[in-house]
């Protein structure tokens, strides 16, 4: 066991020590080492690095086993509990997460680590840049010579651009500048949004996309609008999100787009909901939808879950009937959306 840990040194301090550069694909180009410490300014940044890092390794070792734990959850023993030989020295890739919240036994026992890691396991660190905790650890991990990146926030429009140009040339395919802006224009500051319209275009368009694809997916800014108002709802905030929904209704979106938004993020706190009573519930979201989702289920109970479904496929049901006041119909699910939080059984 002492030569293969002695083999793991040597190979992490042959790799990239650290990536400098600010480019927002940065993500997209990370070695896979026994230690990576991921310095994130862009949630989603970090989601897709990760992702990046776990196919990379599984294809490195075949038959490992994924683990992820917060920092904040690392009590004494725990960290090396996780990483530490195992008793069939399976391979691993442990994910470690909320690191700008790791305990003092995890600084610790993670700079233990780092002069003798585990051959066959890789160990990613995860945190936000917004805070110095655990600093110690991941300047150790750079002296050491293992890879730690920084991952830039997205807030500049040229990284938008780039960001999006990026995603579809590694579909094979091609965007006209027209689009990327009205993908933007769209979007407004909301990266996982822009994310996951970028996606849906790459995945629905046959060849290249144009301005038309976009304005004939998002209407300008009816689609994202849309989510913006269930977010509102769901989050409490009644009158941002009746406001919105008047303003997005005075200048062209559908009802039946904000009633359609607001079925979309229901329907992913409900698999969300789903992962959290049945453990072997296979959940098909991207991590940061599923954290979006989480946090909009904490403090909802099942009754006031249960009434937000129940809105909803009656909203579903009356914007059927031509003849019904469409703005009374939304506003009075967004009503009991935001409301919903008072079922306390």
């Amino acid at each position: 066991m002492a030569s293969g840990r002695t083999r793991s040194r040597k190979a992490a301090t042959t790799g990239t020590r650290r990536s400098t550069g600010n480019s927002a694909q940065a993500w997209a180009h990370i070695p896979t080492q026994p230690v990576v410490v991921l310095d994130s300014a862009e949630p989603i940044l970090a989601d897709l690095a990760v992702e990046r890092l776990v196919t990379q390794a599984t294809h490195d070792h075949p038959g490992a086993s994924v683990h992820r734990v917060d920092a904040d959850q690392l009590a004494p023993g725990a960290l090396m509990t996780i990483v530490g030989p195992s008793l069939f020295a399976e391979p691993r890739i442990v994910i470690v997460t909320k690191g700008e919240n790791i305990t003092d036994a995890g600084i610790d026992e993670g700079i233990a680590y780092l002069g003798a890691p585990e051959p066959d396991v890789v160990v990613v660190f995860v945190h936000s840049t917004k805070s110095q905790r655990g600093k110690k650890l991941w300047d150790a991990a750079a002296r050491a010579g293992f890879a730690r990146v920084a991952l830039p926030s997205l807030a500049k429009v040229s990284a938008k651009e780039d960001f999006i140009r990026y995603l579809v040339s590694e579909s094979g395919k091609r965007i006209s500048a027209a689009a990327v802006h009205a993908l933007i224009d769209a979007q407004g500051s909301d990266i996982q949004e822009l994310y996951g319209a970028v996606r849906q275009l790459i995945a629905d368009i046959g060849g290249d996309i144009d301005v038309a694809d976009v304005d004939r997916y998002y209407g300008g800014r009816s689609v994202v609008g849309s989510f913006a108002i269930a977010d509102a709802a769901l989050s409490g905030r009644i009158g941002d999100a009746i406001a919105h929904t008047r303003s997005a209704m005075a200048t062209g979106t559908k009802a039946l787009a904000i009633v359609g938004a607001c079925t979309a993020k229901v329907r992913q706190m409900l698999q969300v909901r789903a992962q959290d009573q049945r453990p072997d519930f296979s959940l098909s979201l991207p991590a940061w939808q599923a954290r979006d989702a989480r946090s909009r289920l904490s403090g909802l109970s099942e009754s006031g879950l249960a009434k937000i479904v129940e809105a909803l496929a009656a909203a579903e049901d009356a914007l059927k009937d031509s003849s019904a006041d469409d703005a009374y119909i939304v506003e009075h699910l967004l009503m009991v959306m935001a409301s919903a939080r008072r079922y306390v059984r």
